[in-house]
């Protein structure tokens, strides 16, 4: 093998010129720096020392008597083991065509006499590092070589396992669709051709203390065929055990050393001596291991390395395969979750620690009128309506900082404005029992539609119990009130039989002192105070009347209603809460008297709908006669759809066009809050058109105010729906 290269600049100087005393100036000059000049004046003599101990570096004159120093350098360099040296001439003539003669004859510098020390050991010494370096890129070079000559030897002794190998590894890598047990037969019989054995088995352990299990055998039959099948059997012996602790193939080279391979294993073919086994380590232990057995020969490096190729390779497709099972399982799974998600009737928020939205899914878009794009990354917060307290958001902050499930109802707004009530749950999210929290996710059920029910029961349940009362009061005034009325009755015709007597006696039974009544006083004031009593009287019955209508709802089916006396009734209840602030008037016309529907339900739209106009008047500046407005009730027909119109008018302040879409909506109030519920018209909305079949809409008024217009068919719709209170 060559030696290493000689790193080590020598600095051995040929110095070859006619005059002795230029050569002693030049050798002065090297010898200063270091250099180790050696001078010759006979060129001769100089080419035959350059021959027997190569210097570093040439130094020539190019004008000596005996040969000229062009020729000499010539013919140096046609010696292959001196051309490498660098020639340096030197001359007093200093033409270009002669520094063009020299380059051609093979100098590597020219330099011009009189000589100069500094320029001289200059381009010297660099010429020198430069020779230097060529010598060691020549020595690198056969190095590398030698190097490079060993390896393809190497190789070409390894190619016959190592194209083996290669094959067997590629089958492996193709059987993309091949089962576990196709996998293990084929690397079982890349293991046998590879080398050269008569049988080959796989054997797996299910955990570090139980022992090696076979699955598969190979084995190779006289003619050269590979029969492969599944087994079942221990494998045990000394081989195995060796190969099992020091965790790296191990040969066994008697039929001691390999052991008992069981019955299942009773029928390979013999004799088995010469095994060997390959493990598959993980984690600091064998869990798998592929064996040959009967080689006629010893194994090498190279059948051991080409084994463990095979078996590690299987091994990674192997577990590759399991993990690609395993994720394929878990994406469905995934898929199905995520799916379940999206898909989910409840709304299902993802936000991070910090409360920015992550994720939302469908149904959260569905009921909030947002797109993911609008609400990812933001905060909740943009649902907010201003309705629940800070202090219900800081007690739901300290519980799911803490790690805590919180669970509510918010009051939000939709992306149009409406509000909508919600059920939430929200919880916080980790990787692990022990991990800090790095999401919350909020599982969040849309309950309008119940809090509108709740909120209709719960009105329907309060007229209800007020029908209820009413019906006791008025059978209650209605009794004595009769009494009074019978009795006034019998008074008032007594009184028309006293009256003539009176008048006949008035002008005999004056009384000449003063005392008393006269009978003209009583004449004159008693018919007065018996018209108030029966007016007085004529109301009471009034109220209890339409108390009564009121309190007698019906069983819910539809019959014909009397709209124009559903409106007098209506008027008479409502009339605490328009009286102080309204006049109310009706404008009925007969041919919109009549429709079929459910008489109670009607009329508490038509009381909603009196009472939200007596509330639009509230606080608006007083008249001189202490009315501040004016409530118009009426109907009118509607030929052209069989259909009868209803209306209350007010001349409040109207209906600020911002909001107008959204009176009809659930718990949408404009009062203060604990004012009022904001159901009135969601209910008389939902009697109108889902009970009925009608419309209900709001118009505005040229000149403010607001007019609600209810428009019923005549004949009765079918109802989709048994009535909140039923």
């Amino acid at each position: 093998m060559t030696r290493a290269p000689d790193l080590q600049l020598r600095g051995e100087i040929l110095v070859v010129d006619d005059e002795i005393e230029v050569l002693r100036v030049i050798c002065a000059m090297l010898r200063r720096a270091g250099m180790a000049p050696r001078p010759v004046v006979d060129p001769i003599r100089a080419l035959e020392a350059a021959r027997l101990d190569p210097p570093d570096l040439i130094l020539l004159d190019v004008k000596m008597p005996q040969v000229s120093g062009l020729a000499w350098c010539r013919e140096l360099k046609q010696n292959p083991h001196l051309t490498e040296i660098p020639v340096l001439f030197m001359s007093g003539y200093d033409s270009e065509e002669q520094r063009a003669a020299a380059f051609e004859a093979g100098g590597t510098d020219y330099i011009s006499k009189p000589l100069h020390e500094q320029e001289l050991v200059s381009r010297v010494r660099a010429h020198l590092q430069g020779g230097m370096l060529r010598r060691v890129l020549r020595d690198q070079n056969a190095l590398l070589r030698e190097r490079v000559d060993e390896q393809l030897r190497i190789i070409g002794e390894q190619r016959e396992v190592a194209l083996a190998q290669a094959n067997a590894l590629l089958d492996l890598h193709a059987s993309g669709t091949a089962t576990r047990e196709e996998l293990v037969g084929k690397a079982l019989t890349a293991a046998l051709r590879l080398s050269g054995t008569a049988a080959a088995i796989f054997a797996v352990r299910a955990h570090v203390q139980s022992g090696m299990q076979v699955t598969t055998v190979a084995t190779r039959a006289a003619s050269g065929d590979i029969d492969v099948r599944s087994v079942r059997g221990p494998l045990a012996g000394t081989g195995v055990r060796r190969c099992l602790w020091e965790k790296r193939p191990y040969l066994a080279h008697d039929a001691a050393s390999v052991g008992l391979l069981g019955d299942a294993l009773a029928d390979l073919p013999g004799p088995l001596a010469r095994a060997c086994f390959v493990p598959v380590v993980e984690r600091d232990a064998v869990t798998a291991l592929v064996a040959v057995f009967g080689r006629p020969s010893a194994y090498d490096e190279t059948h051991i390395r080409g084994l463990q190729g095979i078996v590690d390779t299987l091994w990674q497709i192997l577990k590759r395969r399991e993990a690609e099972e395993s994720l394929q399982a878990s994406l469905v799974e995934a898929r199905k979750l995520a799916l379940a998600v999206e898909q989910s009737p409840a709304a299902v928020v993802v936000t991070d620690r910090d409360g920015r939205i992550e994720y939302v899914n469908h149904k959260f878009c569905e009921v909030t009128g947002y797109t993911p794009e609008e609400v990812l990354g933001k905060n909740p917060r943009v649902l907010k309506s201003g309705w629940t307290a800070p202090r219900d958001y800081a007690a739901m902050w300290r519980l799911l900082t803490a790690g805590q499930t919180w669970t509510g109802v918010f009051q939000n707004l939709r992306k149009d404005g409406s509000s909508f009530w919600e059920r939430a749950s929200i919880s916080p999210m980790r990787a692990s029992p022990d991990a800090p929290i790095t999401h919350f996710v909020g599982v969040k059920e849309d309950i309008t539609a119940q809090r509108t029910l709740e909120a209709q029961l719960q009105q329907a349940q309060q007229l209800e119990a007020i029908g209820q009362l009413a019906a006791g009061v008025a059978h209650e005034i209605n009794t004595p009130s009769q009494y009074v009325s019978d009795n006034l009755s019998f008074l008032t015709h007594a009184w028309e039989r006293l009256a003539p007597l009176l008048t006949a006696a008035a002008a005999d039974a004056a009384d000449a002192t003063g005392r008393g009544p006269s009978p003209s006083w009583l004449l004159e004031r008693v018919p007065s105070a018996l018209a108030s009593a029966r007016e007085g009287l004529d109301r009471i019955q009034s109220i209890v009347g339409a108390m009564r209508d009121f309190s007698h709802r019906g069983d819910g089916k539809p019959h014909a209603v009397d709209l124009h006396q559903l409106i007098a009734s209506s008027a008479m209840i409502t009339r605490n809460s328009w009286k102080y602030v309204a006049a109310l008037v009706t404008e009925v016309d007969p041919d919109a008297a009549s429709v079929e529907g459910v008489g109670g339900e009607l009329g508490q739209v038509v009381i909603n709908l009196i009472v939200n106009a007596a509330h639009a008047l509230e606080g608006q500046p007083r008249a001189n006669d202490g009315a501040v407005g004016r409530i118009v009730v009426g109907t009118r027909p509607v030929p052209e759809r069989d259909a009868v119109e209803l209306f209350v008018s007010d001349d409040g302040p109207g209906v600020p066009s911002a909001i107008r879409a959204r009176v009809f909506d659930p718990f949408f109030t404009t009062k203060p809050r604990g004012k009022g519920t904001g159901q009135g018209l969601a209910i008389a909305h939902n009697i109108v058109t889902d009970r009925h079949g009608g419309r209900l809409w709001l118009e505005e008024t040229p000149g403010g105010g607001a007019t609600f217009r209810v428009e019923l068919p005549r004949q009765a719709a079918s109802h989709r729906r048994r009535p909140p209170h039923a």
